[in-house]
């Protein structure tokens, strides 16, 4: 991402390069690229969680089963690096 933008911004007279420089002017702090991973990784765990739920044929019991692994997931990321 960061390698797009700065290839962006290189590129004088284009209408995009003042925009682009801007957007690499604020990831370049490490906090905004740890918080983008941290939502992804979070995230993930969302997208599983909605596709069991989506199932044509979802029994309640795999339903409960989902939200529980989803809940554990999710607590293991406050106490240790998520796999």
């Amino acid at each position: 991402m960061l390698t797009y933008f700065r290839k962006i911004a290189s590129v004088e007279g284009r209408a995009e390069a003042a925009q682009a420089q801007g957007f690499l002017d604020v990831w370049k702090d490490d906090y905004n690229v740890l918080m983008l991973c941290l939502l992804a990784d979070i995230l993930v765990v969302f997208r599983r969680l909605e596709k069991t739920f989506q199932k044509d044929n979802v029994l309640i019991t795999e339903v409960f089963s989902a939200r529980e692994a989803a809940v554990m997931k999710l607590a293991m990321m406050v106490d240790a690096v998520f796999p």
